[in-house]
């Protein structure tokens, strides 16, 4: 169909689309140290593993969450850990306390690791937590804490009068975060 609209323009394959994609996110992964310095809040992951069902192939996802100083939530990809050898919780534990090394991160700045109740992760979060000295929240730990605050976030939104240093922040944060966007 492309060559009816442009005959010069090539569509990539998917080795080229593949290419594509690892480029540019090793792009933006030699900018997180960057981006990590200038975090002065504490910091908590969320980890995943996960197979490919086209190749399967087993992969390890890492993301990182903070709270800024407008009490604004970040969160971003840290990186994609590809397994190549058995996915043990020893070796996802390995794997991640790799990633926290090459980016500084075991020096008090990690508050908490959430995973899922899959048995190797629990494995897996024993053993970082060891290293790391952090809190650990599993799957259905995790998802009462994420009710509890949405049942406060519920009660701050209709009855904003019972909260008003909280209304008044998050107004606060919420115009300077559009004033730094225009």
């Amino acid at each position: 169909m492309m060559h009816i609209f442009d005959p010069c323009y090539k569509i990539p394959d998917r080795h080229q689309i593949k290419e594509m994609i690892i480029d540019e996110f090793n792009e933006h992964h030699s900018n997180i140290g960057y981006d990590l310095q200038k975090i002065s809040s504490k910091v908590f992951f969320t980890a995943n593993m996960w197979t490919s069902t086209i190749s399967s192939k087993a992969y390890l996802g890492l993301t990182i969450h903070y709270i800024d100083q407008n009490w604004v939530l970040w969160h971003f990809l840290l990186d994609i850990i590809p397994f190549k050898v058995c996915h043990t919780g020893i070796n996802m534990a390995a794997a991640i306390t790799n990633v926290l090394n090459e980016f500084n991160l075991l020096a008090g700045k990690a508050l908490a690791l959430t995973t899922d109740n899959e048995s190797v992760m629990l494995v897996c979060s024993r053993d970082v937590i060891k290293n790391l000295k952090i809190r650990i929240i599993h799957q259905s730990i995790r998802s009462k804490w994420i009710m509890d605050a949405f049942r406060w976030i519920k009660d701050i939104y209709f009855n904003p009068k019972q909260h008003p240093m909280i209304v008044q922040r998050c107004t606060i944060a919420h115009s300077n975060s559009r004033n730094e966007t225009i």
